[in-house]
């Protein structure tokens, strides 16, 4: 389970301990996939995380920008972020008669 402020697993087979907290930070709900292997991933400002389970964080790609859209499609991860770490126009939005610049 993914919130703004927290990543959380919840083990449904262990009654006295079902939650365990995987990370003290969260993400927007756009920002949050599941790979076809049943792999968590978060993309937050700063990396894009892998969460395997109850067992926590696993790989990491860090690389700045605003992260808008995370999405898995046949083992591939598609990002869609703000260049040079900073937010430009919203998606689908121009500004100055120019298209909004994302990386993907």
């Amino acid at each position: 389970v993914v919130t703004l402020l927290e990543t959380a697993a919840f083990l449904l087979d262990q009654p006295k301990t079902p939650k365990v907290v995987l990370d003290s930070f969260g993400s927007p709900s756009e920002c949050v996939a599941r790979t076809e292997a049943g792999e968590l991933v978060l993309g937050r400002a700063e990396a894009v995380y892998f969460y395997q389970g109850a067992e926590g964080r696993g790989a990491c790609f860090a690389f700045e920008g605003v992260k808008h859209l995370l999405r898995c499609f046949r083992g591939y991860l598609l990002v869609l972020s703000s260049p040079g770490g900073r937010a430009t126009a919203p998606i689908g939005s121009s500004t100055a008669g120019a298209p909004p610049a994302f990386q993907l």
